[in-house]
């Protein structure tokens, strides 16, 4: 956002600068109102854009994060039920304390194995999800100062065709004309000399 404030702060006075080098740009209430209104419509365009992004990446972290979650809570409760098993089978064969051991660890080492797998598959999920985010908003950002630049430079040469439009006259026209025709000969005068 602050970006964007910067970016507007540096166009406006840069478009007055573009109407011209001689002429001196004095906005009128009307301009002055016709920019407002262009930027507050760039603002609600650009919050627009964000509130909309916002929740498409908001949902896909959420859907990701229900699925990931779901997948540690399977694999919770299959862990649970491995030690119930474990634990009627202790009760069952009390005699057999190396047999239980060795299911007891085996229990546990699959667990082991599955939950670093879901953490590992989780933590790779979200770096893809961030990554997606990170070029969205790039892009978006991009497409935004696109935007600005394109709606500056339109708002300079309209500015610009009012002051010339209000300043030339027709004996100004007709002055430049036979000035540039005349440096023009002069040109052609001295090439071909």
């Amino acid at each position: 956002m602050r970006i964007l404030v910067a970016m507007v702060l540096l166009f406006v006075p840069l478009a007055a600068l573009a109407s011209g080098d001689e002429l001196t740009v004095t906005p009128t209430e009307h301009d002055v109102k016709s920019i407002i209104m262009h930027t507050v419509n760039l603002f609600i365009l650009l919050g627009v854009l964000g509130y909309l992004l916002r929740g498409k990446i908001k949902d896909a972290v959420a859907n990701r994060s229900a699925q990931i979650k779901k997948s540690i809570d399977d694999a919770a409760a299959l862990r649970k039920e491995t030690q119930l098993r474990f634990d009627d089978v202790e009760r069952k064969l009390s005699g057999f304390e190396k047999q239980l051991s060795e299911m007891r660890a085996d229990a546990e080492s699959e667990a082991e194995k599955e939950h670093a797998a879901i953490l590992q598959r989780a933590e790779r999920d979200a770096k893809t999800i961030s990554e997606a985010a990170e070029r969205t908003i790039r892009d978006e950002t991009a497409r935004a100062r696109q935007s600005l630049r394109a709606e500056a430079t339109a708002l300079s040469v309209s500015l610009a065709e009012k002051q010339l439009s209000k300043d030339f006259n027709p004996e100004d026209q007709r002055r430049f004309a036979d000035e540039f025709l005349g440096a023009v000969k002069k040109t052609n005068g001295v090439g071909h000399g």
